[in-house]
């Protein structure tokens, strides 16, 4: 008699189909998961811009960036003065194409310097002639060259320097005052670059 319960239970669940065995076991599979935190929150969550090799495009919605040279220089393009004291110049040029159908003037974030104490972004130039305030129009590459300020002793021939390449995102706000822009730099990519000069 204690054996007819066994036998009903084995019949019912040769009954059930496998893909219901399989619907039932990933969500233990999830249900446990959730009591450690989710699957691979922390994966995604840490998960690292890619290392991008020197003159490769990094293309993304707003701009196309290729990272080419970083120079140590005394002096800077187009600029007369001389660095503060204790810093030197690093010149870092790329090539810049503007995806998006308006002119892009805002490029100073789109490139970030790694691995100085404290590296400012001075100024940009145009490579062409060395004039400040460079404008990327739509479709057109330009040669663009980001002026950092950086410690002598920090940064010397031959070494490498990590430069971030930033994207933007795009909001279209319908208020008449601001419209639609690109805002809120997020590191997109990593470019190791040595040092010349």
């Amino acid at each position: 008699m204690a054996d007819a319960p066994r036998g009903r239970i084995a019949r019912w669940l040769a009954a059930v189909p496998t893909s219901a065995w399989v619907v039932v076991g990933a969500g233990v599979v999830l249900g446990i998961s959730a009591l450690f935190g989710g699957l691979d929150e922390a994966d995604l969550s840490s998960k690292q811009p890619p290392v991008v090799a020197v003159d490769e495009p990094i293309v993304r919605d707003e701009l196309t960036i290729a990272v080419h040279s970083a120079e140590l220089s005394l002096t800077a393009p187009d600029y007369s003065f001389e660095a503060d004291e204790g810093m030197i110049y690093l010149l870092v040029e790329a090539t810049v194409t503007n995806n998006y159908t308006t002119t892009a003037i805002g490029l100073d974030e789109a490139l970030r310097l790694d691995g100085t104490e404290k590296p400012t972004t001075d100024r940009l130039a145009r490579v062409v002639d060395g004039s400040s305030l460079p404008q990327a129009n739509p479709g057109l590459p330009i040669g663009v060259v980001w002026v950092f300020q950086v410690p002598e002793d920090e940064v010397a021939p031959g070494d490498t320097v990590r430069v971030t390449v930033t994207a933007k995102s795009f909001t279209e706000d319908g208020d008449v005052t601001y419209g639609s822009y690109w805002s809120d730099p997020k590191p997109t990519a990593f470019v190791d670059v040595e040092v010349t000069g």
